[in-house]
């Protein structure tokens, strides 16, 4: 529920767990952006994306208040947006822009150890959270760019985008 909360992106995620064995599950997720009113969002920002994820999780053994598991996970998420003032690089050389419209296609994978609570009578609530790390790809292709200039060296040097990320 709390990618509904993301100020930037809000997804709407739906999710699916099915156990190959007692201690042993595969899930997958799909999620969509939830579409915020013009007086939430930058004006003519027009962004449009989606997520994929699966996850393959092994339960430790259970302890009467929390479930304990490991998990790898591997995720897709196409992602468009309107953006204004930016930077790009192309052919080893930056330009800056008035707009342009951006798409990633970011994906990666991720090892993770998480804990799941469930209360209330009969387990009626869970609650999942989990840490680990892992590993992106966001590359990003560039069109309908308007006033595309050369970039002097203050502006590089104020923001350089990246495609790798760890974290």
């Amino acid at each position: 529920p709390f990618s509904l909360a993301d100020p930037r992106r809000p997804t709407l995620q739906l999710g699916a767990e099915y156990f190959l064995e007692p201690r042993l599950s595969v899930g997958a997720d799909v999620g969509t952006r939830v579409v915020l009113s013009e007086n939430y969002r930058k004006p003519g920002q027009r962004v449009q994306h989606s997520t994929y994820r699966t996850e393959l999780r092994a339960y430790l053994p259970p302890n009467p208040y929390l479930e304990q598991f490991v998990a790898a996970e591997a995720f897709y998420v196409p992602y468009c947006y309107t953006d204004q003032h930016g930077l790009l690089r192309r052919n080893g050389t930056y330009y800056r822009y008035d707009e342009a419209r951006i798409r990633h296609r970011t994906w990666g994978t991720a090892l993770k150890y998480g804990w799941r609570f469930t209360f209330g009578g009969h387990d009626q609530f869970l609650w999942e959270t989990a840490l680990g790390l892992g590993l992106r790809r966001k590359p990003a292709r560039y069109s309908h760019l308007r006033n595309e200039q050369p970039a002097d060296s203050a502006t590089i040097a104020q923001r350089l985008p990246g495609e790798w990320t760890l974290g």
